[in-house]
């Protein structure tokens, strides 16, 4: 019975130590094994961008676009202008021939039309953008 005790008792020391051990490392953030180590993280690499416009009288789209970056540049300089190419898209794009072009299913021209407007405010052209969310209602 006693080494029944003595096992146990030196069991819940053993956890409590590990206990101890592994939250200091967590309180001073060193990483208990290699596969926790961070890699540093060279840049976002892209960029998202949503618009809102009323479409006609009636209709109203909401567009979420991502925009891949070449490198930390193109990045800089795509955040910076930014607001003027979302300013762009309210009035340079026509947003019933849009509409048009989703019931259509011709997304590719949506694309286009979007593209055009964001490659007049870049420096480095961009080649593709991704739709992250395409509502109209």
């Amino acid at each position: 019975m006693r080494k029944v005790l003595i096992t146990t008792v030196a069991a819940v020391a053993l956890l409590v130590g590990f206990g101890a051990i592994y939250h200091y490392f967590e309180k001073v953030r060193i990483p208990l094994s290699f596969g926790m180590l961070k890699k540093k993280k060279s840049f976002e690499k892209k960029i998202y961008c949503e618009a809102v416009s009323n479409v006609g009288s009636t209709g109203v789209m909401k567009i979420g676009i991502l925009i891949p970056c070449r490198d930390e540049a193109q990045r800089g300089d795509l955040s910076q202008k930014l607001p003027r190419i979302k300013s762009a898209f309210l009035t340079s794009i026509d947003y019933v021939q849009v509409a048009a072009w989703i019931q259509e299913g011709n997304f590719s021209a949506v694309k286009q039309a979007y593209l055009t407007v964001i490659n007049r405010f870049s420096n480095q052209p961009v080649k593709e953008i991704y739709f992250h969310s395409l509502n109209y209602f």
